[in-house]
């Protein structure tokens, strides 16, 4: 039988990813302080985010 989950961890790490690849390519003459903000709490959530889902299903070793 198949499981039917949505695989949160997944899709969180991949738009984490996706994030920091923004901010690497970021160009700091075009943005404004606004933007950069934005740009870190979203990181910041969807950092924790992560680690909230990791620490759920068991896969942290600490």
């Amino acid at each position: 039988m198949g499981s039917s989950s949505l695989p949160v961890e997944l899709v969180i790490a991949t738009a984490l990813m996706v994030v920091a690849c923004k901010i690497i390519v970021l160009d700091l003459k075009l943005v404004t302080s606004e933007q950069i903000v934005g740009l870190a709490l979203v990181t910041l959530a969807l950092g924790i985010s992560y680690w909230l889902v990791k620490n759920k299903t068991g896969h942290t070793k600490l």
